[in-house]
């Protein structure tokens, strides 16, 4: 790296750090002076939009703007409210990384967008057939609307384990970039999530005053099924392989 190119990552390392300090000190304070529904889902918007744009700045390290809005709602959680003991610190951490989610969806998106454009993502593999992707994001639509349909955890859950029964196929017979499953599978129930809340939120105003934990929870019941199911099937499939030979 020449002394030139050298200056140009040191300026850009800077651009970040102020990037980051800042939506995270305006994110952090915003949310203790809404008092509407409008204030929150602008705040929402603004969030995501920095989450994206940090993510379309340095694609390597999209975890570290959700970890210091984490931070900073429990930081700010304890000042102002206190804690009595240590539930009370895990409760304003989970409240925290709750809030924190658009920033996640944000840079991630980002993320993705700046290795698409580089050329360092690729959603299929070697012996990947389109049917297999058609199929995952087919799947995952199916994922959505039982998870919208089938009222209480049935929903849930059963949404859950069909993308866990799917992750566990297309991880074991196609191993390679397992981030793509976790994106054509799991796209579903947050994006229906998403629209429904937009839509309550159009009609009630007032009748969804949590939907950034109804969010999460839609992050947690898509992400988490297909992140276990295909690390199983390709740890699965490793082992049979190493067992032949």
């Amino acid at each position: 790296m020449t002394e030139r190119e050298q200056e140009e990552h040191r300026q850009r390392k800077i651009l970040l750090g102020f990037l980051a300090s800042a939506f995270t000190i305006v994110g952090t304070i915003v949310p203790f002076m809404l008092t509407d529904q409008a204030g929150t889902i602008a705040w929402s918007v603004g969030i995501l939009l920095a989450g994206f744009t940090l993510g379309l700045l340095n694609s390597r390290t999209p975890w570290k703007f959700p970890l210091l809005l984490t931070a900073g709602y429990t930081i700010a959680g304890v000042l102002l409210g206190g804690w009595d003991d240590m539930s009370t610190l895990l409760m304003r951490l989970q409240l925290g990384a709750t809030l924190a989610i658009p920033a996640v969806i944000g840079s991630y998106a980002g993320a993705v967008v700046r290795k698409l454009v580089r050329g360092r993502l690729h959603w299929s593999g070697h012996d990947t057939p389109r049917v297999a992707r058609m199929s995952a994001l087919a799947i995952g639509a199916i994922a959505s609307i039982i998870f919208i349909k089938v009222p209480g955890r049935a929903g849930v859950l059963y949404a859950a384990l069909l993308l866990l029964a799917a992750a566990l196929y297309l991880g074991y017979h196609y191993s390679d970039r397992l981030y793509r499953w976790v994106i054509m599978l799991g796209y579903g129930i947050p994006l229906a999530a998403l629209m429904r809340t937009v839509l309550e939120l159009y009609h009630y105003p007032e009748a969804n005053g949590l939907f950034p934990i109804e969010l999460s929870l839609a992050l947690i019941v898509s992400v988490l099924p297909v992140l276990l199911g295909t690390m199983i099937g390709r740890a699965y499939y490793n082992h049979r392989l190493h067992t032949h030979y």
